[in-house]
């Protein structure tokens, strides 16, 4: 995770398809405190300043995969 104090929404968006064009193994999430995310309507934990999630692109569909076969994903139906 990198915090990255004054950062715009540009600029994120911008690091993270680059990271990810030059790191394909990488998942880049960007996350601004004036651009919060819903997901069917529930505002997800918006942090205080913005930061750049980096994570293995293998791992989290793996994890993906595993919370499919639990009931997590229904409880956002």
């Amino acid at each position: 995770m990198l915090y990255a104090y004054g950062a715009t929404e540009e600029w994120l968006d911008q690091i993270a398809e680059k990271t990810e064009s030059n790191y394909p193994g990488l998942a880049v999430l960007w996350v601004h405190p004036a651009a919060p995310r819903y997901i069917k309507n529930h505002a997800t934990p918006n942090p205080g300043m913005p930061i750049l999630i980096i994570q293995d692109r293998a791992e989290l569909l793996q994890e993906k995969a595993r919370l499919r076969k639990t009931d997590y994903y229904k409880s956002w139906h």
